[in-house]
């Protein structure tokens, strides 16, 4: 699989360092144009950060067919993924245009719809983890049971 993390674009870090906005902004833009599917991971940090809007709303632009929003499978390319520590909380109503993976069993949810196959053959193969295992590797960061 194929992805982008803006903490790994030179290019979006050198920016970064210099104050350059508007290169971060293109830099941003650039990854988000390139991608199929955008997955925001939204942590305590995150939750509490001004780019995160901008992200969103250019991935939605981006990525969605506005006339499609509608329907649920359009909207698994933008899926918003809460860790532990912001599941319980509401979200900003700009990250419910997304999927919203809320802990280990949406994720596996969201990863059988993506991938196109049911979620017994992934655990199976190994690809995925069941949300009812015990010591999940995801346990630290993700509710297991939403």
């Amino acid at each position: 699989m194929d992805y982008y993390l803006d903490e790994e674009d030179d290019r979006l870090q050198h920016a970064s360092s210099i104050g350059d906005p508007i290169q971060i902004t293109e830099s941003i833009k650039n990854g988000i144009k390139k991608s199929t599917h955008m997955m925001v991971v939204v942590s305590d940090k995150t939750y509490k950060s001004l780019w995160v809007p901008f992200e969103v709303g250019y991935g939605h632009a981006s990525i969605l067919d506005q006339e499609k929003l509608k329907n649920q499978n359009d909207r698994i390319k933008l899926s918003v993924l809460t860790l532990k520590d912001i599941a319980e909380k509401a979200l900003p109503d700009y990250l419910q245009v997304g999927y919203l993976i809320k802990g280990t069993k949406s994720l596996n949810e969201y990863i059988s719809k993506i991938t196109d196959r049911l979620e017994k053959s992934l655990i199976n193969e190994s690809r995925i983890f069941s949300n009812s295992q015990m010591k999940h590797p995801l346990d630290s960061v993700l509710n297991w049971n939403l």
